[in-house]
């Protein structure tokens, strides 16, 4: 994904944008610029099923004939694309359509995320009116709605008999202003997920990966009956922040605020919560987790509880296939593949950590006394052996570590490096024991199978 400023760089990529839209090479110059502008915005690309699916340019060039990509349009446009099954930044209400005198315009367009596409480029739109079949002589009718309609409200084609013939077929997707902006973006092998200002955890991809999420093609009355996201307690708890192993996701859960619509009484309010009595046995969950259950995608109940009484999530650290939770106690919380440390650390840590790092297979801990924990695949770091543990002890112990791919490194207190894992991608010093003299190095930066150390200097 790039990020940073364009000018003329759709030229080293013309013939990748030509192939995916169809009317890219009819385009100026400027619209050219524009398009690719747009990549900044959220975009996926590359293979499919590894969560690429390609942005949709049907109708390319129709669109940016009629319309100049100004800042103030692009910034409209932010949101999240591709997502399978679901409408960032939208409230579906189904089987409805919103009357009054407020159209702005109908279109015929191929796709619903088309007629989201025109909904945010203009400014006066709030809502539009998605009709598959039924309504208008064409299929894919696209309606957009204006702060008028709201007046006279939704027509409720579900539920009121005589409606049913004028708008059945017709969905209404309402806009909310703020759903778009992304908290957090994490990713698997095979899964892009990204958490949404409206507490949605959204994630496309290979399924197995994490590719769909708890949230995903879910209503908010439907989030309120997942028991799963409510604990029994009828609301559905709010995504904050995602991590992630290669095969699975984890979000951290929070109390999601009441929301109630801004628009007129006579707007129906089919998000309205309608919150079971509350019962003194009943908690919301803190943690929910999905994807490949061996490689973390699935939490017990006593791991959530264990982590929920050590004071909540202090820091998460994965592996390839596990994930490493440092409560606010110090404590340390596993679960997922055993062979990629989800078995956790023998004896167990309760207390006193105060970091953890990962490689690709094992996980190592810090202690506030200055001692290391490892644990996991022990070629790629761990197990830390004896003379090492005697090393960090006589120099005062660790006072940050390090991970790369399949060794760690540990800067100790008095300024000097001790390293274990995969020997031949830097967990052996033999061949720098002389460089890195004693007490000069500042810090550590890791690659993927490598370490360079920043050395204090003697002139």
């Amino acid at each position: 994904m790039h990020r940073g400023p364009y000018k003329d760089e759709w030229k080293d990529y013309e013939t990748e944008l030509a192939a995916a839209c169809a009317g890219f090479s009819s385009l100026s110059s400027q619209a050219k610029t524009d398009l690719l502008e747009t990549l900044r915005l959220g975009v996926a690309w590359g293979d499919a099923g590894y969560g690429g699916k390609g942005w949709n340019c049907a109708g390319l060039d129709k669109r940016f004939g009629r319309t100049k990509l100004t800042k103030k349009l692009l910034d409209q446009r932010q949101r999240v694309f591709n997502a399978p099954n679901e409408l960032p930044g939208y409230t579906r209400h189904y089987d409805a359509v919103l009357t009054g005198s407020g159209n702005i315009k109908t279109l015929m367009v191929s796709t619903m995320e088309e007629c989201a596409e025109e909904c945010n480029l203009d400014a006066t739109c709030i809502s539009f009116d998605w009709c598959s079949s039924g309504r208008f002589a064409n299929p894919n009718t696209c309606a957009l709605k204006s702060s008028g309609s709201a007046a006279t409200g939704f027509r409720d084609c579900k539920n009121v008999p005589s409606l049913a013939g004028t708008c059945s077929g017709c969905d209404n997707y309402e806009k909310s202003t703020k759903a778009f902006e992304i908290h957090h973006v994490a990713s698997t092998a095979a899964a892009f997920g990204v958490a949404l200002a409206d507490g949605r955890a959204i994630s496309w991809g290979k399924q197995d990966s994490g590719g769909n999420s708890p949230w995903n093609g879910k209503i908010a009355s439907v989030l309120d009956a997942d028991e799963a996201l409510t604990g029994g307690t009828g609301f559905a708890q709010c995504a904050t922040k995602l991590y992630s192993t290669q095969r699975a996701f984890m979000a951290k859960l929070e109390t999601c605020p009441i929301q109630v619509s801004s628009s007129s009484s006579a707007r129906r309010e089919l998000a309205e919560r309608t919150p079971l009595r509350r019962l003194s046995h009943l908690v919301a969950p803190t943690l929910i987790a999905w994807g490949d259950s061996f490689s973390g995608g699935s939490l017990t109940t006593a791991e959530v509880a264990a982590i929920d009484s050590a004071g909540g999530i202090q820091q998460v650290a994965a592996t390839n296939g596990a994930f490493a939770v440092l409560t606010a106690n110090g404590g340390v919380v596993t679960f997922g593949s055993s062979f990629e440390g989800g078995a956790g650390p023998t004896p167990a840590l309760s207390s006193g950590v105060t970091s953890i790092e990962a490689t690709e297979f094992a996980f190592a801990a810090m202690k506030s006394d200055g001692t290391v924990a490892a644990w996991g695949d022990i070629k790629s770091g761990g197990a830390l052996p004896s003379a090492m543990t005697t090393e960090l002890a006589a120099d005062g112990g660790a006072a940050s570590i390090y991970a790369n791919n399949v060794a760690f490194a540990a800067l100790t207190s008095n300024g000097n490096v001790v390293a274990w894992g995969d020997p031949g991608n830097g967990g052996n010093l033999s061949n720098v024991a002389s460089t890195l003299a004693s007490g000069t190095v500042l810090t550590i930066q890791p690659s993927g199978s490598a370490f360079t150390a920043t050395i204090k200097s003697t002139s």
